[in-house]
Formats: structure tokens, C-alpha cells, sequence
């Protein structure tokens, strides 16, 4: 089987994983883009997990804004 997991790569690579190899139907693939989006709008170049818990969270059950 093909490791397609490099643990040396940059991080957009690990997002581009998710996008791809995920489901086309999973709505965390979604929540957690638009979740990522709204936090890097507000000026955030790291984001903590805590951080992204609430935006992920409300997308993920369509309590967004």
C-alpha cells in the first residue's frame, strides 16, 4: 500500500489530504474549511484547537451566521 502521509510536509499539503481523500459528502471537510476561512479572516496565522472549536462546531451542525 502507498504511504500517501508524509509527516515532513508543509502544512497546505495535509489540508489538501483531507479535501481529497475524504468523502465527497462529509460535512467535516466543509465545516472545517469555512471554519478556517472565518478564522483566518480575523487576522489568525495559527490557529489553537480550542480556537477552532466553536466556528467547527457551529458549521458543523449549520448554526453559522
Amino acid at each position: 500500500m502507498v504511504n500517501y502521509v508524509n509527516h515532513n510536509s508543509p502544512l497546505d499539503v495535509y489540508f489538501r489530504s483531507i479535501i481529497l481523500f475524504g468523502r465527497n459528502v462529509a460535512s467535516y471537510k466543509f465545516s472545517l474549511a469555512l471554519s478556517l476561512l472565518e478564522l483566518v479572516s480575523q487576522g489568525k496565522s495559527e490557529i489553537r484547537m480550542d480556537e477552532l472549536a466553536i466556528p467547527y462546531s457551529n458549521y458543523l451542525l449549520c448554526r453559522n451566521s
